[in-house]
This record gives C-alpha cells, structure tokens and sequence, in this order.
C-alpha cells in the first residue's frame, strides 16, 4: 500500500511540472545518442543543413521522438534521427523536450485518472491534483492553438508579400524587355532618318546641279536668241 502511494505521489508531482517543462528549453549540449520529442509547437522543420539556408527536408509534428546525435551552440541546431528511420536532419535545439509533449502527456493524465477513479480508497487529492495538472496542460494547448494561429497568420502575410515581390520583379523584367525593344526601334529610326537625310541631301544636290546647269544654258541660248531677233527686224527694214 505504501508503495502504491509512492508511485502516486510521484506521479501527481511529475503531473504538475507538465505546464513548466513545456517552457523550459535544454541549454545543455545533448549526448550522442538522446532521445528528444518535438516540443508543443505542433509542427516543426527538419532541414539538411543547421541554417534557415537549408532546404526543409519534411515538417515533424509535436511529440516525434527523435535521437539526437550532435549538438551545435553556435548555431543553435542539432543533427537528428528518427527513431523510427534512418532519416537524418538538422532541427533547433530549443525545440527539443527531453519529456514529451504536453498533448500526449495529456491523453496519458487523463487514463491516469480513470483508472484512479476505479480504485477504492481515498484518492481525492490525487484526483484533485491530476486534474489540475490536466485543466494546465489544455490551458498550454490552447495558448500553443492561438500562438500557431498567429505565427500562421504571419507566414501568410510573408508569403502574400513575397508573391508580391515575384510578381514586381517579373513586371520589372517584362518592362526591361519593353525598354530593350523600344530602344531597338529608336536606333532603327534613327538608322532609317539618316539614310533619309542622306538621299534629301543627294536630292537637293541633284536639283541645285540642274538649276546650275539650266542656268548655263539659258546663259548660252538667251543672247543668241537675242541677237537673231535684232537681225531680223534690221532685215524687215531693209526690205
């Protein structure tokens, strides 16, 4: 009896250090080969490298036990593997829990409780405080519920504005071909107005060389003209 009330007693006290050890983030390096749960973040990303650089290899949803192989301070990154593959990653160190989460420790409270309530005896207290330690563990729940609503609100707001940003940047690009193409144009234009001018300037010399050479012409043929008009009227008169 006394044994059954010890292993109570431990587990009304570990019941109640659910709601702070979702909070508390292991600062130490993890030894090679540990088992950590994704903490209450309900969805976390495992990446090939230890940066946001690296491409995300699959999301782990809270509770996924992982083996820690290495750990990373600098970076803040540990190397993992599954526990039931093979497959390797690199996810943040703060959100690994050496318990599990606070959903999973939740289910196994609440069995706890049924099976306290089909045992006689007076096991009020422990009741009392399995349920407190449960009403704390939904109310973490829920905080993480609202915290994932508005971390999802933000990622779509940053997804709206980097579709924006594509979409400027292909405006940018189809403006730039625009320009490229009307700039082609102009150099036709101007390639075309030149060889215009060139056959205006070949015109204007064409006609000021025939002007020039009617001139001439009627230089030469007007006095003739003249002088054959003045010997006919002397002729008429000697007639």
């Amino acid at each position: 009896m006394k044994s059954m009330q010890t292993f109570i007693h431990h587990c009304v006290l570990a019941a109640a250090l659910i709601g702070c050890a979702a909070l508390v983030c292991d600062s130490a390096l993890a030894q090679d080969g540990d088992v950590r749960y994704v903490s209450d973040q309900f969805e976390i990303t495992m990446r090939r490298g230890p940066s946001t650089d690296n491409a995300i290899t699959r999301m782990l949803p809270s509770g996924t036990p992982l083996r820690v192989l290495s750990s990373d301070g600098a970076s803040g990154y540990s190397e993992v593997q599954l526990t039931t593959s093979n497959t390797r990653g690199f996810v943040l160190t703060r959100y690994l829990m050496r318990e599990q989460d606070a959903r999973s420790q939740l289910a196994s409270l609440q069995q706890r409780i049924e099976e306290l309530r089909d045992q006689s005896g007076d096991r009020g207290r422990e009741l009392d405080d399995l349920r407190q330690a449960s009403a704390a563990a939904a109310e973490r729940i829920a905080s993480l519920e609202s915290e994932n609503e508005r971390l999802e609100t933000e990622l779509n707001a940053l997804q709206r504005k980097a579709a924006n940003v594509i979409n400027i940047d292909r405006e940018n690009t189809t403006l730039r071909k625009t320009l490229t193409d009307a700039e082609i144009q102009v150099q036709a234009l101007q390639e075309e107005n030149q060889q215009l001018s060139s056959r205006q300037l070949i015109v204007w010399f064409v006609v000021g060389a025939a002007v020039l050479l009617l001139g001439i012409i009627l230089g030469l043929v007007l006095p003739t003209l003249r002088r054959r008009k003045r010997g006919g009227y002397g002729g008429g008169d000697l007639l």
